[in-house]
């Protein structure tokens, strides 16, 4: 064989190479996406372009892929419909390019609820993007009002910590007979306290920014 030859085959050699090194993400759309699969979640798939390995992660809701192709030739099928957990019922496809009917799942004191489309649980992302899409001014206005109390009331939450806990680290080290430990709980309970009302106002922020979410939809 000629140079030439021997340069043909090489190149091929690469691409065939550069072809067997990605995981190919294969739509229900139709739509290949030639990517280095990150990490797969109970809801989503994360995911680098091929051609950008060091650029940002992207992510794509599991329900829209119907397959992975990954590097070492698994396949991974997405086809089966997902059953909800929390409900034990038999979910329906969603339509992420579009907003949807959304219901609101309430959860315990520990737990905020979650948001539901057809049986299916969906992120807070999914939710402003469509908020976004949807452009109601109303809905826009009560979301941004929760998304506010929720972050006042974690701050709250967890500025408590401090006092009690430096409390804590003085009565070992001083040995104040507990009055550095009642000096913490003391300046942490008002704390404790706001970031327990403001959580309940961001709950009910939340709820009215569903309802008028649905109203807008109508």
């Amino acid at each position: 064989m000629n140079k030439y030859t021997n340069s043909f085959i090489i190149v091929i050699l690469l691409i065939v190479t550069d072809l067997k090194s990605q995981d190919i993400i294969l739509k229900k759309t139709g739509e290949k996406i030639e990517s280095k699969v990150v990490r797969i979640t109970e809801s989503n798939i994360e995911y680098k372009k091929h051609t950008n390995l060091d650029g940002p992660i992207y992510t794509i809701h599991k329900y829209e892929v119907l397959q992975i192709t990954l590097e070492s030739g698994r396949v991974e099928k997405f086809d089966e419909l997902p059953r909800n957990k929390s409900v034990g019922r038999r979910t329906e496809q969603v339509d992420y390019t579009k907003p949807q009917h959304i219901e609101y799942v309430e959860g315990d004191f520990m737990e905020q609820g979650w948001y539901e489309v057809k049986g299916t649980k969906i992120g807070r992302i999914v939710l402003e993007s469509w908020i976004i899409m949807l452009n109601d001014e109303k809905t826009s206005r009560l979301y941004a009002k929760f998304k506010r109390a929720r972050r006042a009331a974690f701050a709250f939450g967890y500025g408590s910590l401090g006092p009690i806990c430096i409390g804590g680290i003085i009565e070992d080290i001083f040995e104040t007979e507990g009055y550095a430990v009642g000096a913490g709980i003391l300046v942490g309970a008002p704390l404790i306290y706001s970031g327990v009302l403001l959580r309940k106002r961001f709950i009910r922020l939340q709820k009215e920014a569903i309802i008028s979410y649905n109203n807008a939809l109508l």
